[in-house]
């Protein structure tokens, strides 16, 4: 390492997180990054099993997958393998990934294969401090079976041992380095979050805040399994498992002192039979609910295949229908324009009548003028005469204009027989578009035999469109007879501005029923967008039917395999059985031919043994003497001169493997010593080393600490500590 890197991570904190897969790890480090721990810009992606993410720095994964390989052990971790060497070749990318990823004055990384390489980052990085989180073993066996990994399918005890292996070497680690460890439960942490980060502030020295209120979603972090058979089951097959994690509980941080043990209450002293049926029960009801969802899915999926293909054939006749409809539009605009231009000649001729009409009124008005003349002019016959030749004149005149007036009626005449004509080619035209629309109206009511609710629209249509043609019919009929009543213009006339005007509301009529098949158009179009949401929505529970599938399929092989589990050490234990039978009975042949013989040489090798014991014994008393008076002569005078020689004479009894006089020793030692339980514990481990230590002997700190007396003192500890902890509660409680 550099001397920078080395100067740089004096001057920073760095925190190291690990433990056993799914134990609570990335819970963990989200919380300590909340309040305020860098742990890496590339973090590894979530999924399904993890949906806010693993929290791990994608460097220092990658870094250890591939020391993994390197020593042909699978890169996730599912390794018993006590000790994996890195290679020199590594140690220069080690130093570079801390390079690049010690940034910040708190910096750090989680992944569970660290715990594979404690003692390497230890070394690696003196000032680093380690945060050590373990999970109960059923937990996380049943977290880790959720996930379906194969590697567990074939050997599902394989995950038990793995427990075992990886908090091992944390317990291992942690009674090497106490002083820069803290080993925690994870279900601690979640309780006791801000204490949690405030002794390890106070423990390290760092400046960690507060960790957001929304990191911890109850909902993601399943425990399910405690209340099930579980724990009985891992306590039967493996009892070490239970034995370790009541050590980590004694020997992890907690909070207010208390141990909770609860869990050891739902533990039995064998597995009922009921349970293995019961999961037998279980697993032949997971492929029924299978069966018939898959029996549901299929149904489904045939459903959903005749609605897409109702779907493309109504969309087809709707595209089809709206074709039509174009050309329909297309015919009527037309109509309409040659009927406006009907209208225009039709208003020109009621002009030109108009005048005819003024000009006869006023050849009326002279006419009557000449009448008055003529019987106010009798008595002058000459004046009349000329007059008479003047009005002659002027009737001459009169008779002219009323010529001209006849031949402009004619004209007028012949005009109205065309602007008839005109009428009756509208007329055609509009049955023409009559005739289309009726094609309409048998294409949309073949379209919309599928929805119901349109089929009365669609026969109000088809009856107004008949009405419509009745008066159609009518107006033709009316036109006809305004031929023989020709001579009566102003009649002719306003009974054909009033068919005129009946046309045009047949037109608009024509056009709001256009309008009406619109809306049943857009009815339809509104009926099959609907259709395909239902569609979607459809899909959707397919979806979820699969995922649901999905997750019945693992349960079904977790059963499977916790079944043939059960079966395979059936199996084993009868082979055991007939096994040990067969070599009991050599045993008791052999022993039958040797019986003699044995008792021949027992009493000589009695003698013999006894001889060499006694030699042993006093040589041995005679050393254990002299090691005693050296070791009260070096700590003669000193205050606690009790308890140094009932832990050295404890030491001793250990190092004669007189275990049960070691036990005496440190309990009469633990009342000698005004310290914490905790405190004399290390104590005494810190005492052990240095009395091997100075004989040149070493001392094998996980063969004293796996043993059962030592287990039994430690438990003995806790108890005494609950139990002094509750009566200080209830001396509380008397005293309020």
């Amino acid at each position: 390492m550099s001397n920078s890197s080395i100067l740089e991570a004096k001057k920073s904190s760095v925190l190291i997180l690990t433990g056993m897969h799914r134990s609570g790890t990335s819970l963990t480090t989200a919380l300590l990054q909340s309040a305020g721990l860098h742990i890496g810009r590339r973090l590894m992606e979530g999924n399904r099993y993890n949906l806010k993410g693993y929290f791990e720095n994608v460097d220092f994964v990658n870094f250890h997958q591939t020391v993994l390989r390197s020593q042909e052990i699978v890169s996730e971790g599912w390794t018993l393998q006590d000790n994996i060497e890195v290679g020199e070749q590594y140690i220069e990318q080690a130093q570079q990934i801390i390079d690049q990823n010690a940034i910040s004055s708190m910096w750090g990384w989680k992944d569970p294969r660290t715990t594979l390489f404690l003692n390497f980052w230890a070394n690696l990085l003196p000032e680093a401090k380690f945060l050590l989180v373990y999970r109960s073993p059923w937990e996380v066996i049943d977290s880790i079976y959720r996930c379906g990994d194969k590697a567990f399918e074939e050997q599902p005890e394989l995950a038990v041992k793995l427990w075992l292996h990886y908090n091992q070497k944390m317990i291992n680690f942690y009674n090497q380095y106490p002083s820069r460890c803290i080993l925690a439960n994870i279900s601690q942490v979640i309780k006791q979050t801000p204490v949690y980060i405030e002794t390890i502030n106070n423990k390290f020295g760092t400046h960690l805040g507060s960790p957001g209120e929304d990191v911890y979603e109850s909902s993601l972090f399943q425990n399910n399994s405690q209340d099930s058979h579980r724990p009985t089951v891992i306590d039967y097959y493996f009892p070490e498992v239970l034995e370790m994690y009541q050590e980590l509980e004694a020997r992890s941080w907690q909070p207010d002192d208390h141990l909770d043990l609860s869990w050891r209450d739902r533990i039995k002293s064998s597995p009922y039979r009921i349970w293995v049926f019961q999961d037998w029960m279980n697993l032949r009801k997971v492929e029924t609910q299978y069966k018939s969802l898959n029996v549901d899915y299929e149904a489904l999926k045939a459903e959903s295949e005749q609605l897409k293909s109702q779907l493309s054939q109504t969309q087809q006749e709707l595209e089809d229908s709206q074709s039509k409809l174009n050309q329909t539009e297309s015919a009527l605009g037309q109509s309409q324009s040659q009927l406006s231009e009907t209208e225009k000649s039709l208003n020109e001729s009621q002009t030109q009548l108009s005048q005819t009409q003024s000009e006869l009124m006023q050849t009326q008005s002279k006419f009557s003028q000449i009448q008055e003349e003529l019987e106010g002019s009798k008595s002058k016959l000459s004046e009349i005469k000329r007059e008479l030749s003047q009005f002659q004149t002027q009737l001459s005149q009169t008779k002219s204009e009323l010529t001209q007036t006849q031949y402009q009626l004619h004209q007028t005449q012949e005009e109205l027989e065309q602007s008839q004509s005109q009428l009756y080619e509208t007329t055609t035209i509009l049955e023409q578009s009559h005739s289309q629309l009726h094609q309409t109206e048998e294409v949309l009511e073949q379209l919309l035999e599928n929805y119901k609710q349109t089929q009365a629209i669609a026969n109000q249509r088809q009856e107004k469109l008949k009405q419509s043609e009745s008066n159609l019919y009518e107006t033709t009929t009316v036109l006809e007879q305004s031929q023989s009543q020709l001579q009566k213009t102003e009649a002719v006339l306003e009974q054909l501005l009033e068919n005129y005007k009946q046309t045009q509301a047949q037109a608009h009529q024509t056009q709001e029923e256009l309008k009406q098949s619109e809306s049943n158009l857009y009815e339809t179009t509104t009926i099959l967008e609907q259709s395909q949401s239902q569609l979607q929505r459809t899909e959707k529970v397919l979806e979820k039917l699969l995922d649901n599938y999905k997750q019945t399929q693992e349960e079904l092989e977790q059963s499977q395999l916790l079944l043939n589990e059960t079966q395979v050490i059936l199996d084993q234990s009868q082979s055991q059985l007939h096994q040990t039978e067969q070599v009991l009975e050599q045993y008791y042949s052999r022993y039958k031919k040797s019986q003699g013989e044995q008792q021949r040489n027992l009493s000589q090798l009695h003698r013999t043994q006894k001889e060499l014991e006694q030699s042993q014994v006093q040589l041995k008393q005679a050393r254990n003497e002299l090691d005693r008076l050296l070791f009260l002569e070096a700590i003669a005078g000193q205050p606690d001169e009790s308890y140094q020689q009932l832990v050295w004479e404890a030491w001793y009894a250990y190092r004669n493997n007189d275990l049960a006089a070691m036990a005496q020793n440190l309990r009469k030692s633990m009342k000698q010593k005004p310290f914490s339980k905790t405190e004399t514990v290390l104590n005494w481990l810190e005492s052990f080393a240095k009395f091997s230590s100075d004989r040149g002997e070493s001392l094998n700190t996980q063969a004293l600490t796996n043993s059962p007396e030592w287990k039994q003192l430690i438990r003995q500890a806790i108890s005494k500590k609950s139990v002094a902890a509750r009566k200080e509660s209830v001396q509380q409680a008397v005293s309020l």
